[in-house]
């Protein structure tokens, strides 16, 4: 039974902000106890410390205890480095002294492969009903900069080194004290990693770009607390607005959407690294949508879903975080660049396009305005290229625009080879700190240290290349992206379609559902299908054909024959009684299995021509729903071309995901996207029977979906699969 949300964050933070610690395996002998009492002490812990020591021996100048129920008092968290095999036993210690959480650092678990996973399953065993809260095993431990308690053995954290790295120096000259080095690296970005090492070599590298950080934490093996958890606790936290993840898997990934919505809703920016990204499992190979939805697909579509800032390594998570831990949130993706310099604003506005930041026109009292402010001979449009050493500050530029309500983020492209350059434009670049868009620059020299220094006291992100700061303002973009609530999907919830689905299990003796039974829920839905009826025998065939009028299509119909195409089981555009009769026989020859079920043969009205689209769900990622469109037909695994959005989604959401798909250039001379509404509004349609199924579904492949050339829409081909049985 999954642990109450409530519960799980309480736990976290009374691990976080400890009253009493105690340090299990304390050892003069152990650089890593070493380092992990020194954090406690150099940030000035003021809680009780308490030292176990199975040996009794005094560490660091302090007594310790043999066990922990020697303490005598309560226990608020743990800090585990004894060796593997004694974690168990000191975590059920744990549970029977009422220990609130613990922090395993000993290696050796499942990390190390078969008898590391039976350990770490007797590990979590141990802390099962009213035992402590877990970070780990295998974890770098913690730091709290809100509260000023430090949990890790990293050198990252290692307090003289950091302030000298820092060039962090105490008052009046002296020595820095542990307040010092907090409130320089105090700030509102939360890190959390699945690789302690990763998360606290991200808080070392942000606190030299100038970020300020509230927590840091290591998940490590997740035999107990899990990201999920972290990212829950932090999402709700009143310090952090902005959190880093190292993500390398979920336990469950609906939770996690659960959190990014809430992230979104309370303005908390999420800025994501999945690694180890891979395709669908074999079942997706039933049918095109699961093999072209794989779990990569399925991540980047909740996290644009979600405004989640997706990232593909450390310098574009510190570049993410940067800008949104300095700014306020964008509006959008239109961003105006002012530039000292005209090749750079040529090169920042090619990288804004391929980072998908429009570069919107400025209004013309804007253009106006800096008219009279330039010489004639600078560009006066976005970008504003002010040609090399204006009269006018370029930051004044800036700033004569700022207010222009077709601008979302302001770019500044300067160089800083020279504190003199920097000095005047700080008065406008105070002024445009202080506004509501946020800023963005960039230099094309390398900068001088007081430069840097100079930015970074006005809180004002800076990034060394136009390609990183087009990234920059992607992330903020991304924030920003927002699904419109007026847009819903179709409310299918009388139709009962999950009693035709039950009756799919009952007819079924496997999980792929033939083409004739999932048309019928589709046009119980709402879903246009073309026209047929399934024949049991060659005279039903006729007598079907003959109603519908004009060439028919011939379909086998087995739950065993997935792909019916592929193995001959189909004949197209066939007309006259003669000809059904022949194409019946060829039909129902085509595959000649032992055993194999065949429910008849489904006779179907020939669609005229048009584009074909692919429509698909997938539910296999553990997201939830998700709805594929594509290019469709024979060729959609060779063009691979596809959107992925979860369910549902409305119709203003599905168009936008044809658009991307460039179906809008089909008719260039509709720029309201007309044509394509049925599609839009079947996209959202299916969607919606999606969320009615449920998990009970697994995969559903519309394909091809034929858009005519006055935007009518029919399904021509479908398949169905099952979630397994439980």
């Amino acid at each position: 039974m999954a642990a109450d949300p409530v519960e799980t964050r309480n736990a976290l933070a009374r691990a976080l902000s400890p009253r009493s610690v105690a340090l299990v395996g304390a050892s003069e002998r152990s650089s890593a106890s070493a380092a992990v009492l020194a954090a406690l002490r150099d940030y000035g812990y003021t809680g009780e410390l308490h030292l176990v020591n199975r040996r009794g021996e005094p560490v660091g100048g302090q007594v310790t205890h043999r066990r922990l129920a020697d303490i005598g008092g309560p226990v608020d968290l743990a800090l585990v480095m004894v060796p593997a095999a004694g974690v168990p036993g000191v975590i059920a210690e744990c549970a029977q002294l009422g220990v609130g959480a613990a922090v395993v650092f000993s290696s050796g678990f499942a990390e190390v492969g078969a008898q590391g996973r039976v350990l770490q399953a007797e590990l979590a065993a141990a802390r099962r009903g009213s035992g402590p809260r877990l970070l780990g095993p295998n974890a770098e431990g913690f730091l709290n900069l809100v509260d000023g308690v430090a949990a890790s053995f990293s050198s990252s954290v290692e307090f003289t080194r950091l302030a000298a790295d820092l060039g962090i120096s105490g008052r009046d000259g002296g020595a820095p004290t542990p307040q010092d080095v907090i409130e320089r690296a105090r700030g509102t970005v939360a890190v959390v990693a699945q690789s302690g090492g990763l998360a606290f070599s991200l808080f070392r590298r942000g606190l030299a770009r100038g970020m300020g950080f509230s927590r840091v934490l290591s998940t490590g093996n997740e035999a107990d607390l899990a990201m999920a958890d972290v990212l829950d606790y932090l999402v709700e936290d009143p310090h952090t607005r902005v959190v880093l993840a190292y993500l390398e898997g979920l336990r469950d990934p609906r939770r996690f959407v659960a959190t990014a919505a809430r992230a979104r809703e309370r303005g908390t920016a999420l800025v994501v690294a999945k690694v180890g990204r891979s395709p669908a499992g074999a079942r997706a190979a039933l049918s095109h949508t699961g093999h072209l939805a794989g779990d990569e697909a399925a991540y980047q579509a909740v996290f644009d879903r979600h405004g989640v800032v997706s990232v593909r390594d450390a310098d574009e998570m510190l570049d993410a975080g940067l800008a949104l831990s300095l700014n306020p949130r964008s509006a959008g993706n239109r961003a105006a660049i002012v530039s000292l310099s005209g090749g750079n604003a040529v090169w920042m506005a090619d990288a804004c396009a391929e980072a998908g930041i429009e570069l919107s026109p400025l209004e013309e009292t804007s253009s106006e305005r800096i008219r009279a402010m330039l010489p004639a001979f600078a560009s006066t449009t976005n970008p504003v290229d002010v040609s090399g050493e204006p009269g006018v500050p370029p930051a004044e530029v800036l700033a004569a625009i700022a207010d222009d309500p077709g601008l979302d983020i302001l770019v500044l492209i300067t160089t800083l080879a020279r504190p003199s350059r920097l000095e005047v434009d700080r008065p406008a670049l105070e002024r445009l700190r202080k506004g509501p868009k946020p800023i963005l620059l960039t230099t094309y020299t390398d900068p001088d240290p007081t430069c840097t220094a100079t930015l970074r006291e006005l809180g004002i992100p800076v990034y060394p290349n136009t390609r990183r700061c087009a990234w920059a303002a992607a992330a903020l973009a991304a924030t920003a992206t927002t699904t419109d609530v007026h847009d819903p999907a179709p409310d299918l919830r009388g139709l009962n379609l999950g009693g035709t689905l039950a009756e799919w299990r009952n007819a079924q003796t496997g999980d792929s559902v033939p083409e004739y039974r999932v048309g019928r829920l589709l046009r119980q839905a709402g879903v246009p299908v073309a026209a047929g009826s399934l024949a049991i025998d060659a005279d039903e065939a006729v007598s079907i054909a003959a109603e519908l009028g004009g060439p028919v299509a011939l379909k086998l119909q087995s739950a065993g024959v997935a792909h019916k195409a592929k193995v001959g089981a189909v004949a197209l555009g066939v007309e006259g009684a003669a000809a059904v009769r022949s194409a019946f026989a060829a039909v129902t020859s085509a595959v000649a299995a032992p055993g194999l079920a065949v429910d008849g043969v489904l006779v179907q009205r020939m669609v005229p021509t048009g584009v074909e689209v692919i429509v698909g769900v997938q539910n296999a990622s553990g997201f939830g729903p998700m709805v594929l469109v594509g290019i469709g037909g024979g060729l959609v695994e060779v063009v691979g071309r596809t959107e992925l959005h979860p369910a549902p989604l409305g119709p203003a959401a599905a168009l936008k995901l044809l658009r991307r798909l460039r179906l809008d250039r089909l008719h260039p001379d509709d720029p309201q996207c007309t044509t394509l509404l049925p599609l839009a509004a079947l996209v959202s349609r299916v969607s919606a029977i999606a969320v009615e199924l449920g998990d009970e579904l697994e995969e559903l492949d519309l394909n091809p979906v034929i858009l005519g050339r006055d935007g009518d829409v029919t399904v021509v081909d479908a398949l169905a699969v099952l979630s397994p049985p439980g």
